[in-house]
């Protein structure tokens, strides 16, 4: 697994590419609920830090992100 550091987002992602971890999600989900028909719309899981993040905290979420997609 490789994490770019250079930010790179799509023109049509809600994603800017200097986040933590962005999620785009296509919208609008359409589930049913206890019969009902519903659309969600989600566009984006976003997670930042408000400060730069040392190669320390980086090689930390490399760990954590690498352990939970095996």
């Amino acid at each position: 697994m490789q994490i770019n550091s250079e930010p790179k987002a799509s023109s049509n992602s809600c994603c800017t590419g200097n986040e933590i971890l962005c999620i785009s999600i296509p919208s609008p989900i359409d589930i049913v609920l206890l019969g009902i028909q519903l659309q969600i719309e989600l566009p984006c899981l976003r997670i930042t830090s408000p400060s730069t993040l040392s190669n320390e905290q980086i090689e930390q979420l490399q760990k954590i992100i690498r352990g939970s997609v095996k």
